[in-house]
């Protein structure tokens, strides 16, 4: 697994090689973080048909596998709690992101409607909302369950979450900083959640916000030569 030093001489390597200079290990950490939150929205952007309980991209099955096996260190499956129908996601999950899928525990779909349905579901005589068959709608705090006279108060929610940031802990050593995992500055180490396969295309967009801009395969090449190099 890659971690925040191992990305770091790399990106160091890196810039020395395309006569950027040095790279302060603020700079680093922060544009890495910011990286991270571009590479993300990419991901989620290429969903754009993520329906809760039905993640199926516009671009097909095959991407959709893709996607799904880049944000897997970010899934995670929860049991969600309501109040009075009322479920505070941002209070409960201060990391979630994006819902991929909300039911019952007893594996019902909880369905979203649009705050437009919402008269048109309370009132449907066909298919009201009930504990078996639940309603939500989505408003700032989190999501709001139409589920008839029977509470719906724990369901099992699939979410993307945000990304930790990264920080690169360091001493000081001749006024030079050297990396330390238990290091006095930089504050607690956080190494990356992404898999291997996904840092070296965060590492592109990173050399891009410090302003060097690498074709595809020269940045599979210099990494491959950090890696084979040991620098």
């Amino acid at each position: 697994m890659a971690t925040s030093n191992s990305v770091y001489e790399e990106v160091q390597f890196l810039c020395n090689k395309y006569h950027h200079g040095y790279v302060a290990p603020d700079e680093f950490v922060s544009t890495f973080n910011t990286a991270q939150r571009i590479y993300i929205n990419r991901l989620l952007g290429q969903v754009q048909e993520y329906q809760p309980g039905r993640p199926v991209a516009r671009t097909g099955g095959h991407m959709t596998q893709v996607v799904e096996e880049k944000l897997a260190p970010f899934t995670k499956r929860v049991t969600l709690k309501s109040s009075n129908e009322v479920a505070n996601v941002k209070t409960q999950f201060t990391d979630f992101l994006k819902l991929l899928s909300l039911n019952t525990e007893d594996g019902a779909r909880v369905r979203r409607v649009r705050h437009e349905q919402i008269h048109s579901a309370i009132t449907s005589t066909i298919d009201p909302p009930s504990s078996s068959n639940p309603y939500y709608y989505e408003y700032e705090a989190g999501f709001r369950i139409l589920s008839g006279t029977d509470d719906v108060d724990r369901m099992v929610m699939t979410y993307v979450k945000k990304p930790a940031d990264i920080t690169w802990t360091y001493d000081i050593v001749n006024d030079v900083p050297v990396y330390s995992p238990n290091g006095q500055y930089g504050g607690t180490l956080q190494n990356p959640e992404w898999r291997d396969q996904e840092i070296n295309e965060l590492i592109f967009i990173q050399l891009g916000l410090i302003g060097i801009n690498l074709k595809d395969a020269d940045l599979i090449r210099m990494s491959q030569a950090v890696k084979q190099q040991g620098e």
